[in-house]
């Protein structure tokens, strides 16, 4: 839980929820990835622009890379789909120090 203030919407309060699903085959064009699949759902209330639920997917493979090889998320806003809360981003390169 988040509990701040933001200048442009007020007091913000903040939730989520993570869970590990299990791990997958994942392609991106860094690589092939054995990756940990963790689902993540999010609850947000500004005072100034009401509540936005989420929900995400991110694909984690700590034993070739320490960041994420794939995040998918997105959200709604009163009841509404928002497009710019919904992003797809993808490893292409990396190199362990």
């Amino acid at each position: 839980r988040v509990d701040a203030y933001n200048p442009r919407v007020g007091h913000v309060v903040s939730e989520s929820e993570f869970h590990v699903v299990g791990r997958e085959m994942v392609t991106v064009e860094a690589g092939q990835f054995n990756a940990y699949r963790v689902e993540q759902k999010l609850w947000s209330a500004a005072s100034a622009m009401g509540a936005a639920i989420g929900r995400g997917t991110v694909w984690y493979d700590p034993e070739k890379v320490r960041r994420p090889v794939r995040i998918i998320s997105s959200g709604q806003w009163r009841g509404q789909y928002l497009p710019w809360m919904t992003a797809r981003s993808e490893l292409i390169s990396f190199k362990q120090a």
